[in-house]
């Protein structure tokens, strides 16, 4: 039987043709696997990574402070505290609490 024959003969193609496709799926398969374990990796990394103090120390801006000036200090999400050097007034924005639900 001729060559050409032979591979149109499906019994003998096909299971030609589905490992070619089986192997091609498992080396993309592989690859998909490899770039998600890197973008895992590479994007567990970026999320806990923290920069030292010596990072912010570099951009922490110090004012000259004077004795007859006013300052501002931030004391969380909205408390803040006002001083001129001799009083201290301490804000809470909330005059009223919320309701309870």
């Amino acid at each position: 039987m001729p060559v050409f024959a032979r591979l149109l003969n499906e019994r003998n193609t096909k299971p030609a043709v589905l490992g070619y496709a089986m192997k091609t799926i498992k080396i993309v398969a592989a690859i998909l696997l490899f770039t998600v374990i890197v973008c895992a990796s590479a994007g567990t990394w970026l999320w806990t990574y923290r920069p030292g103090v010596d990072q912010y120390a570099a951009h922490r801006y110090a004012a000259p402070a004077s004795a007859t000036a006013l300052s501002a200090t931030w004391f969380g999400v909205t408390s803040v505290l006002l001083s001129d050097g001799e009083h201290s007034i301490f804000i809470d924005p909330f005059f009223t609490r919320p309701e309870a639900c």
